[in-house]
């Protein structure tokens, strides 16, 4: 079952998650009245991402529909897991390395150590001079990071590459970080910026 048919499925709820389910799909069966509201192609995403985006901006800044869409986002994770271990969620990076020389590239991974250490391997690997844009410390980071690979799919380059605009990167940062209270978040200011390179031979991405 996807995520947006599990949402379809609350509708007759009485709890916050119903008022949303109900929101959600008069947006979805109104969708041709309304493009402005469509902020994805991805309208039965399996991703918390797809429908974050989906919704109008004003509506994504209400904080109980953010409260609600998160809500059911971890209902629907216990669903899918049922019959596994799922009360302890593993906790760790979600990281975002941007090629220095190219614009709108992103490594989109996950690790449990130090992205700034991660960053060095992956220059070295690579052969690439990257720099870290940003990253999540948070639950459920295996999860989040195969949902972002799903989100980001038609931008794929290769493997955990992908040309995105950095908005959208944003946007996800923002999106995820809602699903956990102690999340931690690392913004880069552009002046404190120190680049993590490799000198040797860059990537192609022609």
């Amino acid at each position: 079952m996807s995520f947006t048919a599990y949402i379809k499925k609350q509708i007759d709820r009485s709890d916050m998650f119903g008022d949303y389910a109900r929101d959600f799909k008069y947006i979805l069966d109104n969708l041709p009245l309304y493009p402005e509201h469509r902020g994805t192609d991805e309208i039965t995403s399996d991703t918390l991402l797809g429908h974050y985006l989906f919704l109008p901006y004003n509506v994504r800044q209400r904080e109980h529909t953010q409260a609600e869409l998160c809500g059911l986002w971890k209902e629907w994770l216990q669903y899918k897991h049922i019959g596994f271990r799922f009360s302890s969620p593993k906790k760790g990076y979600v990281y975002f390395l941007k090629l220095e020389n190219e614009n709108g590239i992103f490594k989109v991974g996950r690790t449990q150590k130090d992205p700034e250490k991660r960053a060095w391997d992956v220059a070295r690997q690579e052969r690439a001079k990257v720099v870290v844009h940003d990253w999540l410390l948070i639950d459920h980071y295996d999860i989040i990071e195969k949902e972002l690979h799903l989100a980001f799919k038609k931008n794929q380059l290769m493997r955990e590459w992908f040309r995105v605009d950095v908005n959208q990167i944003d946007e996800a940062i923002l999106a995820y970080s809602l699903t956990d209270s102690e999340c931690v978040i690392r913004v880069r200011k552009e002046e404190d910026d120190e680049d993590l390179e490799f000198d040797s031979e860059e990537m192609s991405f022609s």
